[in-house]
């Protein structure tokens, strides 16, 4: 599912299985909101599951800029965030997915 994926990989769209039949969304279209997406393995799995749809539509929101809380990450923004667009690039899910870099809050503003 991950060729040429650099990152780190957390709670992916299988811990959804359980509870969600992926088998429901074969050829349905969904619209799918992440806020927060690192290097994009969770986006790029449900991509590859519940979002095989052609016209499915995956937003990512995340501003790839350090937080005070968040040390582990801290000056390595920038190379997360490299990383993340090569990524989609390579997976084949690219078309799907719409990037949003910012903050949330203000994103939502806009909308």
């Amino acid at each position: 599912m991950f060729k040429n994926f650099s990152g780190v990989k957390y709670r992916l769209a299988n811990n959804w299985f359980s509870h969600i039949n992926v088998n429901n969304y074969k050829d349905t279209p969904i619209n799918y909101l992440e806020i927060g997406a690192l290097y994009g393995a969770n986006i790029l799995s449900v991509a590859k599951t519940y979002g095989l749809h052609n016209d499915s539509k995956l937003y990512c929101i995340d501003p790839w800029e350090d937080y005070d809380n968040y040390n582990e990450y801290k000056n390595e923004q920038p190379t997360i965030y490299n990383l993340f667009i090569s990524n989609i690039e390579n997976s084949g899910e690219k078309d799907k997915i719409i990037i949003n870099r910012g903050h949330s809050r203000l994103i939502f503003r806009n909308t």
